[in-house]
């Protein structure tokens, strides 16, 4: 499978800007404000600095970066890439291999809160924690030489009611895959919340370094539930069979045509993680045409369906919730103490009827380091101690699952 050479990251973007357009909101004409930017201070590459006010906490995540940074404190390989996003395999860009048709023709990016990733950032957001998705915002180039016409994106939104998980029967690990309906003849997705047309004229045009658009969504999410997004870029202008779009080739196109660009990161080590979704979603070239033979028709495939390593848009989500706000749940009541530990953590656990429970304990990359099988419980309270001696110090995750519900608990081995 084809893709594109990784590119440099950049470390610095200049102060964004606020501007009005008119934007298509589930089929009614608003004007709605749009933050554009260009690329941020630092790697960590959220668009703005977590918040509190009056009790509720705003707070950006981005899968991608999050895996990045890991690697990199744990010496493993996470790459950058650009992609030209197309809805039409006649044009030509540039591979590692020469020059071939664009073979992703929309993605986007499912995000899980309660992620033990996510909750080494907030440890808050648990799975009782309800939250609303106040945007998302992604990275991005446009290279605009036609000018007879604006070019188009669409943005849809995802609920978790509209979001498929399932495990992945290709990793042994567990992991899982997430994902939405896709619609060949409209070229995007078919059930989704809500969507955004957005035009993208001069004004957008970003070439020296990347850009970043938000859109407001403001839904608001039940405690534990997922939420996902989708771009596509539709063109606007004429193009003819053989076009080369690639802005980067050399030397350049003779006749250029508009291009837009959306950036990804990929786990070539998948091994950051590798027990969890919240995975790309790509339409790719035979999904566009309805052509794929492994089942994939009709659906974005996700980021853990390629063999070369897990997949994740650059894409941001900016998430409001108020910490005071968590209940328990009605089914399951479990505490986790002392925490910190030293060497006994004891996991306190009870449930509504007997049923065989699970518990092991994960470090940050979601690798298992403890476990304990066929714990019977009962609607009792029924204690668990598990030993951490051995662990090294640092932040790990005590996991119990049972019969339709995993829930995650973060603890910290000094």
């Amino acid at each position: 499978m084809k893709k594109h050479l990784p590119i440099q990251i950049f470390l610095k973007y200049f102060s964004g800007i606020l501007f009005f357009l008119a934007i298509n909101f589930q089929g009614k004409s608003q004007n709605l404000q749009i933050t554009k930017g260009e690329q941020p201070t630092e790697f960590e590459r959220s668009p703005s600095t977590n918040s509190a006010t009056g009790g509720d906490i705003s707070s950006w995540f981005n899968y991608g970066e999050d895996i990045y940074q890991i690697a990199q404190d744990q010496g493993g390989d996470v790459s950058y890439f650009r992609n030209f996003l197309f809805p039409d395999s006649t044009v030509l860009v540039e591979f590692t291999s020469g020059l071939g048709a664009p073979w992703k023709h929309s993605q986007g990016q499912v995000f899980d809160p309660v992620s033990p990733l996510f909750s080494v950032l907030s440890p808050e957001v648990n799975q009782f924690t309800a939250y609303t998705l106040d945007s998302i915002g992604f990275f991005y180039r446009y290279f605009r030489f036609q000018d007879s016409a604006p070019d188009t994106l669409i943005i849809q939104v995802y609920e978790n009611d509209k979001i498929y998980f399932q495990p992945d029967p290709g990793w042994t690990s567990g992991a899982s895959y997430a994902t939405v309906d896709y619609d060949y003849q409209t070229r995007v997705g078919s059930n989704f919340s809500q969507q955004y047309t957005y035009l993208l004229t001069n004004q957008d045009t970003i070439s020296a370094t990347q850009g970043f658009l938000k859109f407001p969504v403001a839904i608001p999410v039940n405690g534990g539930e997922k939420i996902a997004a989708t771009i596509t870029y539709i063109p606007g202008n004429p193009f003819n069979t053989g076009d080369t779009i690639d802005v980067y080739v050399a030397p350049p196109p003779v006749i250029q045509r508009n291009a837009f660009i959306a950036y990804e990161y990929r786990d070539n080590d998948m091994n950051i993680e590798p027990s969890f979704y919240n995975n790309q979603l790509t339409a790719s070239t035979d999904v566009r045409y309805n052509t794929n033979t492994n089942g994939w028709n009709g659906n974005y495939i996700p980021g853990t369906a390629w063999n070369a390593g897990f997949y994740h848009l650059d894409m941001s989500f900016l998430i409001t919730f108020n910490p005071s706000g968590i209940t328990e749940s009605a089914a399951h009541r479990i505490n986790l103490f002392p925490n910190p530990v030293e060497e006994i953590v004891t996991l306190d656990y009870s449930g509504t009827e007997n049923e065989i429970i699970s518990v092991s304990v994960l470090d940050v990359s979601g690798r298992e380091v403890y476990s304990v099988n066929e714990l019977y419980s009962t609607p009792n309270l029924k204690h668990i101690n598990i030993n951490t001696k051995l662990l090294s110090n640092g932040i790990y995750f005590c996991r119990v699952s049972g019969k339709g519900f995993s829930e995650n608990l973060k603890f910290i081995k000094k």
